[in-house]
């Protein structure tokens, strides 16, 4: 029996939320009903990127239509045009492009939009999408992550077209609403258990901190909230000046690098493919971020034992309350600071708390939980 065929499209396929998601997602795919999966999965990614070995790991085909770094001649022939104010012909270079280096995939039954930031690409293959072809539109993103995304007046017509939408979590369905979806799905992030085997020392890796550590995690920037990080740190290490503080995920740069103050004591560990190898108890995951609807390393953080103090943005609240975290105003950094301390100050109610949490997001946010919805929702 012909599995039904889905084009999966994406912004890139860094190692960051949304690439991430999906790749969980194929590997659920890729092992559930007796290792024969449901959709012939077939990634379009408008730059290549690490997570394109996990896809194909998980027997996914992929097309990236441009390289990680710099552009295919067609793409700077775009940016010229879009530059010097001819965004449409800018559209139809790209979209002839990309549509050419489309023509040896086997036509869809359905196309999933993985993120707002896959919108050019699902303009540019609209055109030559077959009869019944549905469309999925699976939203990650806030407001704020939206409007950088795609045109403001672009997210209405895209929902309208769409035969399903999903969303990340609930205020992410929220804005869908209002942007005029009329029914919209939850299909949350997941989190896969740690591989048992022998766990390095905390303090192994070359670079990284043993002890007690406060610990941040993505790529710095604004919406991350990674100047609010080193300034919660500052403001703990006056009261515990044993709890280190360390973020995974690079050091901040150029006008960011002087707006965070990457000179203070905190340790910058590059991005990588297993941050969590020695990090364990005590450590304490905070989430400073302005804007997050619901990042991953929180489910992680949850599967691991590690507490997790957040700023009230996105799906945390929710994924953090009745006791399976710590939620402060992101604006209140002695008050985060402060629930940082209490973490480290009594280790019976953060462990009730971490062990609230691991229940948790075992039985809402395993890929066995999600991926039945997820894979409804492409099947039709």
């Amino acid at each position: 029996m012909t599995r039904p065929t889905a084009w999966v499209l994406l912004h890139d396929l860094e190692r960051t939320g949304v690439p991430i998601a999906l790749a969980r997602l194929a590997r659920w795919q890729a092992t559930a009903d007796a290792g024969s999966p449901a959709l012939d999965l077939h990634v379009v990614a408008g730059r290549d990127g690490p997570v394109r070995i996990d896809l194909e790991r998980s027997g996914a085909a992929v097309v990236a239509l441009g390289p990680r770094v710099g552009r295919t001649l067609a793409g700077t022939v775009a940016a010229g045009l879009a530059q010097s104010g001819r965004a449409p012909s800018a559209a139809a270079v790209r979209g002839i492009e990309w549509r050419r280096r489309l023509r040896p995939l086997p036509s869809p039954d359905v196309v999933l939009v993985q993120g707002a930031g896959a919108w050019a690409l699902w303009q540019a293959v609209r055109p030559a999408l077959p009869a019944g072809c549905r469309t999925v539109v699976h939203l990650h993103e806030l407001a704020v992550a939206l409007s950088r995304s795609l045109p403001t007046d672009a997210l209405a017509p895209l929902l309208h077209a769409a035969d399903r939408v999903l969303a990340v979590c609930a205020p992410v369905a929220d804005l869908a609403r209002a942007a005029g979806a009329e029914r919209v799905e939850l299909v949350p992030g997941t989190a896969e258990e740690p591989v048992p085997g022998p766990t390095p020392a905390p303090g192994s890796r070359p670079g990284s901190l043993a002890g007690p550590v406060l610990l941040g995690m993505g790529a710095p920037s604004w919406r991350k909230g990674t100047d609010r990080f080193v300034a919660v740190a500052h403001e703990l290490r006056r009261r515990h000046p044993e709890v280190a503080s360390r973020w995974i995920g690079g050091a901040p740069s150029g006008s960011e690098a002087w707006a965070v103050g990457a000179d203070l004591a905190t340790a910058w560990d590059p991005p990588t493919d297993a941050p969590w190898d020695d990090v364990g108890p005590p450590a304490v995951l905070a989430i400073t971020s302005r804007e997050d609807p619901l990042p991953l390393v929180a489910l992680e953080a949850g599967l691991r034992g590690i507490a997790v103090v957040a700023t009230p943005t996105g799906g945390l609240p929710a994924l953090l309350a009745d006791g399976r975290g710590l939620v402060v105003d992101g604006w209140d950094l002695p008050a985060f600071a402060a629930a940082v301390g209490r973490c480290f100050e009594d280790p019976g109610a953060t462990e009730a708390r971490t062990a609230a949490l691991r229940r948790h997001v075992a039985a809402h946010h395993a890929a066995a939980v999600v991926g039945p919805r997820w894979l409804a929702a492409l099947l039709g």
